[in-house]
């Protein structure tokens, strides 16, 4: 999301402020308002991912059964999301 936002022309100082580092949703909207599409299945892995991405659940504590649930959709699911998220850091006719 952030290379995507980058190849757009949004400030990197911008990407690193407490809005956006970690705010996989905050970054999807932006991108979203800039009227770049995303389908609806990678929006719903983005926003799946979020809070955790967002807590650093991922990194930390996944593998630690603290009683939480973690969310992981089906992998090919994961693979298409990467795979438009890809795309997206690519010049493209959507967006400046």
């Amino acid at each position: 999301l952030k290379a995507a936002m980058l190849k757009r022309g949004f400030a990197e100082a911008k990407l690193k402020k407490i809005d956006y580092r970690h705010n996989l949703e905050a970054l999807l909207k932006e991108i979203q308002d800039r009227g770049i599409p995303v389908t609806s299945d990678t929006v719903a892995v983005i926003q799946g991912f979020s809070e955790q991405h967002r807590t650093h659940q991922l990194r930390y504590t996944v593998l630690v059964d603290d009683g939480a649930k973690t969310y992981w959709p089906p992998l090919p699911h994961v693979f298409t999301a990467l795979d438009e998220l890809l795309t997206l850091t690519r010049i493209s006719t959507h967006g400046a």
